[in-house]
């Protein structure tokens, strides 16, 4: 190396040096993912197919004299979320607790719901569509855990779109603290 060539790379050692330990501009707020969007509308979408269940639901219970409240069914219903979260390979304390909020939610729309269709399925078969809408969460939850870390708007956003029409904001943020990324953190 030539003296010239030294003192080059004697003058730009220092400027390299406060230029890697100057701070970074933070970064700006991007778009999420196409995989991200499409795990938190996949979610929102079956959470949607169970809310809108629950109209019917309240009046099948009032046809059928069945209380709000049924704790031998919350049982039964948070022990197959348990069942399945492990199956997946979830958390099954992170299951039991959406399936809490799902339950203590599902109520809330069903008092909500005025009196009305004197006819309508009965509540075993509506139980059984209630289970189909719940049983597609964990295995969506487990596909996109992973893909929704650090995409928390995300699904809040896909949850007030879908959501909208039967739960208030603030049961909205109740959900999302027991859903991806808040909850089931990426294996």
């Amino acid at each position: 190396m030539n003296t010239r060539s030294l003192g080059t790379c004697l003058l730009a050692t220092p400027l390299l040096l406060a230029a890697c330990a100057a701070p970074k501009p933070p970064a700006l707020p991007t778009a999420s993912p196409p995989a991200a969007q499409s795990c938190a509308d996949s979610i929102a979408a079956a959470l949607g197919r169970r809310f809108a269940l629950m109209p019917q639901v309240a009046a099948a219970k009032r046809r059928e004299g069945v209380a709000l409240t049924d704790p031998a069914q919350e049982t039964k219903v948070l022990r197959q979320a348990r069942a399945d979260a492990t199956r997946q390979g979830l958390s099954a304390a992170a299951a039991e607790r959406l399936f809490a909020v799902l339950i203590d939610l599902s109520k809330a729309v069903q008092a909500q719901t005025p009196d009305g269709d004197a006819t309508g399925p009965d509540l075993a078969t509506l139980r059984r569509a209630v289970a189909a809408a719940g049983g597609s969460l964990l295995p969506e939850i487990h596909r996109c855990a992973p893909l929704l870390a650090g995409h928390p708007d995300t699904m809040a956003a896909a949850l007030r779109r879908d959501l909208g029409p039967w739960l208030d904001a603030g049961q909205i943020g109740a959900l999302l603290d027991a859903l991806p990324p808040r909850a089931f953190p990426p294996r």
